[in-house]
């Protein structure tokens, strides 16, 4: 049990790192991103890009925080208590904290800007 913590702890680092690299792509996306159909006309394809991207990164949060709950959860059964007694528990359950607030402001409020997702 003791050794599936680092790699849940990796896999919450790597799914918050390509919900990162999504976000980043969701900002970067040029809106100057068209397709002439044979009509002549033009079509927009950045938003549905962006939204796909926002949707990816949420995702990619949403892994993240369910590594990150895993992995304590398995700490606090491994050292027998609830798990912020030292830094690195302190760390996990601070980060795991911080993830679920923004995941639940985001639901509500207009805070998108804050991550650019």
């Amino acid at each position: 049990m003791s050794t599936l913590i680092p790699i849940l702890i990796v896999g919450a680092l790597a799914s918050l790192v390509a919900a990162a690299a999504a976000g980043i792509g969701a900002a970067l996306v040029s809106p100057a991103a068209r397709t002439v159909p044979a009509d002549g006309g033009s079509v927009d394809l950045a938003p549905e890009r962006r939204t796909l991207l926002r949707r990816t990164a949420i995702a990619g949060l949403l892994g993240g925080l369910g590594l990150l709950v895993l992995a304590l959860l398995a700490r606090a059964i491994v050292v027998g208590h609830a798990p912020w007694s030292n830094l690195h528990e302190f760390s996990l359950a601070f980060a795991a904290a911080l993830l679920a607030t923004y995941l639940l402001l985001l639901r509500g409020h207009p805070i998108a800007a804050l991550a650019h997702t």
